[in-house]
């Protein structure tokens, strides 16, 4: 978020770079975040059960 902020202030308020920047961002998380799906829904699933 900080990069993000910093490079609008740098660059203006130019939407299309803005817009580009942010995906480049978000990629990488949504990326992991699917990869690691079936590990997460473990976690849940396990730490919900009682022995």
């Amino acid at each position: 978020m900080v990069g993000l902020v910093a490079f609008q202030q740098r660059g203006g308020r130019q939407w299309g770079l803005t817009n580009a920047a942010s995906v480049i961002m978000i990629t990488p998380v949504i990326v992991l975040s699917l990869a690691l799906q079936r590990r997460f829904i473990h976690g849940l699933t396990q730490g919900g059960l009682k022995a």
